[in-house]
């Protein structure tokens, strides 16, 4: 019980970490809280599991509790990337007149003498134009 409280506290410090949240400050007690919490939890576990069976039937046990293990594993990674490939909702498909990603910064693609105003080519699977230098005065 001990380990899973630490567990829950931990993970409990670190939703209130912020994204200027330092190392040493806010990252490093969560983590050490966690790291303590899952060796008090994990040790025990495999003891408990296998306290009441015979010792005919421990390797059997063992092994059931590996696979079970390992199952939960893939079910609950199979569930996290479901989860979390649906969020943030994907963008919407771009249209044949984007000339340059909405996320780019810098001048307007079609303004003129902007210098992704002439483009060479265009992408196959998209239709987007790809400009004919890099930006911001990068070399091919």
């Amino acid at each position: 019980m001990t380990g899973a409280a630490g567990c829950a506290g931990g993970l409990y410090l670190l939703s209130l970490l912020t994204e200027n949240a330092e190392y040493a400050g806010g990252l490093l007690g969560p983590i050490l809280v966690i790291g303590t919490a899952l060796g008090l939890m994990f040790v025990p576990l495999p003891l408990v599991a296998l306290a009441g069976v015979a010792d005919a039937d421990s390797r059997v046990a063992a092994s059931l509790l590996n696979a079970t293990r390992q199952i939960g594993d893939a079910v609950g990674l199979a569930v996290l990337n479901t989860v979390a490939g649906r969020w943030p909702p994907a963008p919407p498909a771009p249209t044949a007149r984007t000339r340059w990603s909405p996320a780019s910064t810098g001048p307007s693609p079609s303004a003129p003498g902007s210098r992704y105003s002439s483009c060479s080519s265009r992408s196959p699977r998209s239709g987007i134009a790809i400009p004919a230098r890099p930006p911001y005065g990068l070399a091919w």
